[in-house]
């Protein structure tokens, strides 16, 4: 008799181990040494082992991986089943969600007593029996922006009360300001009521606050300071009578004050003569009241600034600057006394000039004809120009797009400046149609007949210019700004023109 055990091996298959020895010490019990018996035995026990070890282990294998397979197979269908399970789910809870947003009941208006509850109410972006959804809580700050363009409100609320699982009352809370029913000045000797109006017209003000009458004092100060009265003092008082308002201001000019010098600082190369011819901030002098001269302005002061700064870079001075400017008022007269802290720096020579062209426009061609040389003293003003004439330039080749990109490379040790004028041409573009507007007189074929361009040309602006100036040649339009075009793109290589024409008004 066979006997044997199963063990464990990778796939989870078993074979049977067998122990030879007792097979052949059973099979000699048996008249081992006969030799027809003895094969019969022999061949009866390689056949098991053949099946033993190598073709049950391979059904067992077979029947294993079947199994695998319809579990690969059962996976989809219960995940589909699942993913319909979770659909399901999800489609009642978006029911159960839809079902939790409430319906506006009713749009309710508290705290106003000039401004009708139905003018609120019709501003409003909510109507009655609305779901109240996300998107229209969202448009809740557009309605307060509505409602305070009305002027008549100093704070606004809106706010939501549920009155049942699925209906809100909208809840419109609103503080108005007091109705404003007269403003008197006193003491505005230099300042006119007529001058006043022109800028803040109290007839289109139909309420006001505290904060509103804080604003219109600010202006007040600020027409004071164009006329040179910095040291305006203004009090407002308000009376309030029957619900209505009264402003009154009391205002103390004060002396005039005028800027009587404007000094510098730290310029050596440039004299304070050259300085001043360019400053918009003048001193003050006799004739003042014809040209403004003496007026100070903060704003101003920092245009000067600037202006002191392009004016040193555009005569050689790269790294030039105005540290500071300190404003001193007289304690007696309050007039004012400026002056422009300047650090200059070294002058800078052109060492170097690029711009890069193309088969149109080779580079020869454009630096010849660019205002900016090499060895010229560096100047912010040239550089602008080159700007300008390059666009111009690429224009004249259909480029009207062109956008040019300087740059700049200092070296500080040897004090000079590297340019380079970098061309992104773009595509050429053609011209798709002409409108002319602003002729209400002249017929549009007198105009076309003086135009150089027509549709399907490709637009420069070269032909641009001198049609303009053929046009402004009839006498008809106004000499300055009398004729102008406009360039609206409606492609990559296409554009129309709009030509506006201002006509001399008769007499």
């Amino acid at each position: 008799m066979i006997s044997g055990q199963f063990l464990k091996i990778g796939y989870s298959v078993s074979y049977p181990y067998f122990d030879v020895k007792t097979i052949l010490q059973e099979l000699g019990e048996r008249n081992f040494m006969t030799s027809k018996r003895f094969m019969q035995q022999y061949v009866r026990f390689i056949l098991i082992c053949i099946f033993s070890i190598v073709i049950q282990p391979m059904i067992l294998f077979s029947a294993q991986m079947e199994q695998s397979c319809d579990d690969l197979d059962d996976k989809p269908v219960m995940e589909e089943s699942h993913a319909q399970e979770v659909s399901r789910d999800h489609n009642v809870n978006q029911e159960e969600q839809d079902q939790s947003v409430p319906m506006i009941n009713a749009i309710l208006v508290e705290g106003n007593k000039n401004v009708p509850a139905q003018t609120i109410i019709a501003r409003s972006p909510f109507q009655v029996g609305q779901l109240f959804t996300i998107d229209v809580r969202q448009q809740t700050g557009r309605y307060m922006q509505n409602l305070f363009d009305l002027g008549y409100f100093s704070n606004i609320n809106i706010m939501g009360e549920l009155v049942s699982k699925d209906r809100i009352n909208i809840i419109v809370i609103v503080e108005e300001k007091q109705l404003l029913q007269a403003v008197t000045f006193e003491g505005n000797k230099h300042l006119t009521e007529k001058e006043i109006n022109k800028k803040i017209n109290f007839k289109e003000v139909p309420a006001v606050d505290a904060k509103e009458v804080e604003r219109f004092v600010l202006i007040l100060k600020k027409l004071y300071q164009e006329k040179n009265y910095h040291n305006v003092q203004i009090t407002p008082k308000v009376t309030i009578a029957d619900e209505c308002a009264t402003i009154h201001f009391a205002i103390k000019e004060g002396k005039r004050s005028m800027v009587k010098r404007v000094r510098f600082t730290g310029n050596e190369h440039i004299s304070d003569k050259q300085l001043r011819s360019i400053l918009f901030t003048r001193e003050d002098w006799p004739l003042s009241f014809m040209d403004k001269a003496g007026t100070y302005n903060p704003d101003a002061i920092e245009a000067d600034k600037h202006a002191i700064e392009n004016y040193y870079q555009s005569n050689g001075f790269f790294n030039a600057k105005v540290v500071d400017a300190t404003v001193n008022i007289d304690s007696c007269t309050q007039d004012f006394d400026i002056t422009f802290h300047i650090q200059e720096g070294d002058i800078y020579t052109i060492s170097q000039v690029s711009a890069p062209g193309n088969d149109c426009l080779t580079q020869d061609v454009i630096l010849l004809r660019i205002p900016i040389k090499k060895c010229d003293l560096y100047s912010r003003d040239k550089i602008r120009e080159t700007l300008e004439y390059l666009r111009l330039l690429w224009g004249e080749f259909g480029y009207i797009n062109a956008d040019i990109e300087p740059m700049i490379e200092p070296n500080d040790e040897t004090k000079t400046v590297a340019l380079t004028f970098y061309s992104d041409l773009g595509e050429k573009v053609y011209l798709n149609r002409i409108a002319i507007i602003g002729n209400k007189k002249t017929r549009d074929k007198v105009i076309r007949r003086q135009l150089l361009l027509d549709e399907g040309d490709l637009l420069t602006t070269k032909r641009m210019d001198e049609s303009k100036e053929r046009v402004e040649s009839l006498g008809y339009f106004e000499q300055r700004d009398g004729v102008n075009w406009r360039i609206i793109p409606v492609g990559k290589n296409q554009a129309d023109l709009e030509l506006y024409v201002k006509e001399i008004k008769p007499g």
